[in-house]
């Protein structure tokens, strides 16, 4: 009766976070990041002897995630940092695919895109040996992708987008979770390499998929780059300042997002 009790209490604890796993996810898509962080502080924060200690590291991810998005980097490389620890110490290997693919946003958010790309592909490859969902293979191929073309490596970065864009389901019509992301990176690589038209509709049908929050964000600014460079500058500028707009709604001027859009608004 004992060993039942505990089971049933284990698959509680599973219930409760995956509920409230859900619920950070939600805030993180709809932008409402303080709600995000009181509520993975909440989680982090010990109960009982215990601690939930098995959900410990993907909670830690999920905060270096937020961290990212909010352009918080130094705090987001902190919580990878424990992350690793917590997954080494729990011996939970699996955990070691989702802190590769977060690690990888970070440097591409840090500039450092030759590490970028290295940790992408390793993302990639242990997704894969642990049987992550395909679009989460996608989407670390898409950072692998950006990190290539920043890289100057563009034919490569469009074997890698090309390939990540078959995780995206044909008639997803709402919101898929990386999705958006995935066809911006393809964005990016399309206008790389003159083909302005294909890297407009994918920015478009990213946009048409309903992003909040940051994804909404990227995709302007993909937008404006592609409309940019293709020499439609006053919709590229619309694009440019909408995308400024809701980076300073969202988390203030001094975002890195912000500093993009100005650099595309600074263009002759």
């Amino acid at each position: 009766m004992k060993f039942y009790v505990l089971l049933l209490a284990a698959a509680q604890l599973s219930v409760n976070f995956s509920r409230d796993s859900d619920r950070i996810d939600d805030y993180m898509v709809e932008g409402r990041y303080n709600e995000a962080i009181t509520l993975i502080n909440a989680l982090l924060r010990p109960v009982d002897s215990s601690n939930q200690k098995y959900e410990i590291a993907p909670l830690l991810v999920k905060s270096a995630t937020l961290a990212v998005e909010i352009g918080r980097l130094d705090e987001a490389e902190r919580e990878l940092l424990a992350a690793a620890a917590v997954a080494a110490r729990e011996q939970s290997p699996n955990r070691s695919a989702a802190i590769a693919r977060e690690r990888a946003a970070l440097l591409l958010a840090k500039g450092d895109f030759p590490q970028a790309r290295l940790t992408a592909h390793n993302a990639v490859n242990l997704s894969r040996q642990f049987g992550y969902f395909k679009i989460r293979i996608a989407y670390a191929q898409s950072l692998e992708a950006l990190a290539a073309l920043e890289l100057n490596d563009t034919e490569a970065a469009a074997k890698l987008a090309q390939e990540a864009l078959k995780a995206i389901p044909k008639r997803a019509a709402k919101q898929t979770f990386f999705a958006p992301r995935i066809l911006y990176a393809a964005a990016r690589v399309a206008s790389r390499q003159g083909d302005h038209a294909t890297a407009e509709a994918h920015c478009r049908r990213g946009l048409a998929m309903h992003p909040a929050a940051r994804d909404a964000v990227l995709g302007h600014l993909a937008l404006a780059e592609t409309l940019l460079a293709a020499g439609n500058r006053e919709s590229g500028r619309q694009a440019a300042e909408t995308s400024l707009r809701l980076t300073r709604e969202l988390c203030g001027d001094q975002h890195p997002d912000a500093a993009r859009a100005r650099r595309l608004l600074a263009q002759p």
